[in-house]
């Protein structure tokens, strides 16, 4: 570790004197600082082990991985952090830092562009997957993997893994060995976020990769559009599970923060069936592009956001700035699938100012022409929209399905691949 300090800092530091006893105080403030840079704050408590997938549907090879969660408040460093999960070598953390409240994704054997929520190990990194009837998952904040360096760790299936003595004596798994589950093909081991033991990991049998283990919310779709000279914000939910509530976020294409604009929009709490939502948004001006985002916040405090949507605002009537022609794009991600790091895949529909504008049905086909899942209809005005198709609203096999999307004299059909 080097300490770097700013120029200038040195001389400041050393301006109480040049004896030998300022010097020597000067080299003892350094190791102090040393010491606090590497042992594990708290931080570095707040980097966890948060979920993982040991034994993938199909083939385990590319489609195991293991996410990390940052339950602080703080962004943490985890640039030179490692990995153990008993398959050669360690996997390290290139230049990263993970921001609070976000999650980051490690795909073991497969390739891929590394982003902010997912990094790849690369195909060829290792010859063996991760143990389906037990193993371990160890990580540390440095290449030395000593207990100083130790930051948590969780194993399943079987007692007496590597790390596990190590983990113990911190405090990271408790003092009689315990296991997290076993678990089916296609299933995760998912921390609940109470404590560090065994019971504190529970079979997920729909894998939350890089979202809240407790997805409380299921949005069907989130869009913009303008009415009366303001944004209305309107966003639909498929289902809900113990939502306390919503946030929205909103920025200005010249600002860089999404800052949040709304009081605690209330929830519905449990609920099976769709909930429509609104906000309006006065305080614009004409000619800005804004941009909004949705969290969703359950009774535990946990939080999720959602995908952004934007709009320009102009005056009613002024439709130079809207969408000149009904379009919809591609589906994205495509294919999708749990199985291939994705749970669900979105269609964007920009909507034009059209007197002939009526209501949107949007529905899913299976390859044979059956109706296999349908969007509550919408009443659409001028502006850009998010629909999301998430796996679970779909109930058949993996394959090939069409998204079919029909308003007024318009219709556009897209193709989207599931894979399970």
């Amino acid at each position: 570790m080097q300490l770097v300090l700013p120029e200038g800092e040195a001389n400041i530091l050393y301006s109480g004197g040049s004896t030998l006893q300022d010097k020597f105080r000067f080299l003892i403030f350094l190791v102090f600082i040393l010491i606090v840079q590497n042992n594990p704050s708290s931080s570095y408590e707040d980097i966890v082990i948060n979920e993982i997938v040991t034994d993938a549907d199909g083939s385990d090879t590319g489609n195991e991985w293991i996410e990390l969660y940052n339950n602080g408040a703080s962004a943490v460093n985890i640039t030179g952090w490692e990995i153990d999960c008993d398959i050669a070598p360690y996997y390290t953390f290139p230049s990263f830092i993970l921001q609070p409240s976000s999650y980051v994704v490690i795909h073991l054997r497969t390739d891929g562009m590394d982003t902010q929520e997912d990094f790849y190990t690369g195909a060829s990194w290792s010859s063996s997957n991760m143990g389906n009837s037990s193993g371990q998952v160890a990580l540390y904040n440095s290449s030395s993997h000593t207990q100083a360096n130790s930051i948590d760790f969780v194993e399943w299936g079987a007692t007496g893994q590597t790390h596990e003595s190590q983990a113990i004596n911190v405090s990271q798994w408790p003092g009689i060995p315990d296991i997290a589950p076993t678990v089916s093909a296609g299933h995760s081991i998912e921390y609940d976020g109470a404590g560090n033991s065994g019971a504190d990991w529970i079979d997920q049998a729909n894998p939350t990769q890089g979202a809240d283990n407790s997805l409380p919310v299921f949005l069907s779709s989130f869009s913009t559009s303008i009415i009366n000279q303001v944004i209305a914000i309107r966003w639909t939910t498929a289902s809900e599970v113990d939502n306390y509530g919503y946030y929205l976020y909103r920025r200005i294409s010249s600002e860089v923060e999404l800052i949040k604009i709304s009081n605690l929009i209330p929830g519905a709490g449990n609920s099976p069936w769709p909930n429509v939502y609104e906000y309006i948004d006065m305080d614009v001006e004409i000619g800005k592009t804004y941009y909004y985002q949705l969290e969703d916040l359950d009774f535990n405090g946990d939080r999720t956001r959602h995908p952004t949507v934007s709009i320009k605002y102009v005056r009613d009537g002024n439709s130079n700035q809207l969408p000149k022609t009904f379009e919809v794009s591609s589906a994205y991600p495509n294919p999708f699938g749990v199985s291939v790091g994705y749970a669900s895949t979105a269609l964007k529909i920009y909507v034009p100012n059209d007197k002939d504008i009526t209501n949107m049905n949007i529905s899913v086909f299976n390859i044979f022409g059956q109706e296999v899942f349908s969007f509550p209809e919408q009443f659409i005005k001028p502006g850009e929209y998010i629909f999301l198709l998430n796996q679970r609203d779909l109930f058949e096999a993996g394959g090939v399905y069409i998204w079919k999307v029909q308003m007024g004299r318009f219709q556009e059909v897209r193709k989207v691949t599931l894979i399970r």
